[in-house]
């Protein structure tokens, strides 16, 4: 999925700023997602829409 949200955009150093913060908080984000929500479809959708 990292590679679908590095598609938008352009500039490397913001894509490597990206990736930094995409992979120090991507599972805290679904771990609390899934906490208020209870399905995981619709924690990782909400964590989608976060990075989008």
């Amino acid at each position: 999925m990292l590679a679908f949200y590095m598609a938008f955009i352009d500039d490397e150093d913001d894509r490597e700023k990206f990736e930094i913060i995409y992979n120090e908080y991507r599972k805290r984000m679904v771990s609390t997602a899934y906490s208020i929500l209870r399905n995981h479809e619709d924690a990782e959708d909400a964590v989608h829409d976060t990075f989008i």
